[in-house]
């Protein structure tokens, strides 16, 4: 497991202008009740931690990203709404990759009204 301060040090330390907070996916045995739940509390955590830290470590040329993790479009909604509520402009949703096209416009959609006209996806 890395740390976000790990995870910064990388990030700045090879010239990186965006790094994206730590998430922990929500897919397969991960994405029963229990398990889903805690990595999505986790993977808010990591992102709370990372913002905090590049605001003490005065990061001005470096764009932090917050990962958003889900297993339907409301916890997507949530995770957007939470990231967004900490200062995130740049918004990274994860655990898309193998996703059919339509469950990934039902996200967009939920996350929709909680974006600001600031907000990079």
């Amino acid at each position: 497991p890395y740390k976000t301060e790990e995870i910064l040090d990388y990030y700045t330390g090879l010239g990186f202008n965006y790094g994206v907070s730590i998430d922990h996916l929500i897919v397969g045995d991960f994405a029963k009740p229990g398990s889903r739940e805690f990595r999505f509390g986790l993977t808010l955590d990591n992102a709370l931690d990372f913002i905090e830290k590049c605001r003490e470590r005065g990061y001005e040329k470096f764009t932090p990203i917050g990962a958003a993790q889900g297993w339907n479009p409301e916890s997507y909604a949530e995770a957007v709404k939470e990231l967004i509520n900490m200062g995130y402009e740049y918004i990274a949703l994860g655990g898309m990759a193998r996703t059919p096209s339509q469950d990934i416009i039902d996200v967009l959609i939920e996350i929709q009204p909680y974006l600001k006209s600031t907000t990079r996806l």
